[in-house]
């Protein structure tokens, strides 16, 4: 099911007025990895073209590519269950959908 949404995903563009279109882009985007674990953690699409320089970098952010890899971030700066974050900034960034991704999560499964 959701290797169909992918090629959907990448055959057609969703339009501002709720149109949609043959795809333009000379390269692929993927909402997520599906497959067995060792597929996952390594490349699922290493034949995908490469994203051009020009596009901008916060545009892929609710998309998957490449090889998974694990954030490394001073993990003692916090105690193991505790919910009061030490940083301050908006920790919550990246918790919840964009009302973009939603939009595109809710035409994917439609």
């Amino acid at each position: 099911v959701m290797a169909k949404k992918d090629r959907v995903l990448n055959s057609i563009e969703f339009l501002s007025n709720g149109r949609v279109r043959k795809n333009t882009r000379k390269y692929r985007l993927h909402v997520c990895f599906s497959g067995t674990m060792e597929e996952v953690l390594s490349d699922c699409f290493p034949d995908d073209p490469p994203i051009p320089s020009d596009v901008d970098p916060s545009s892929l952010e609710q998309f998957v590519r490449g090889r998974v890899s694990w954030l490394v971030d001073n993990p003692g700066r916090q105690q193991i269950g505790s919910f009061h974050p030490i940083t301050s900034g908006d920790w919550m960034d990246g918790a919840f959908l964009s009302a973009e991704t939603e939009e595109l999560a809710a035409k994917c499964v439609a």
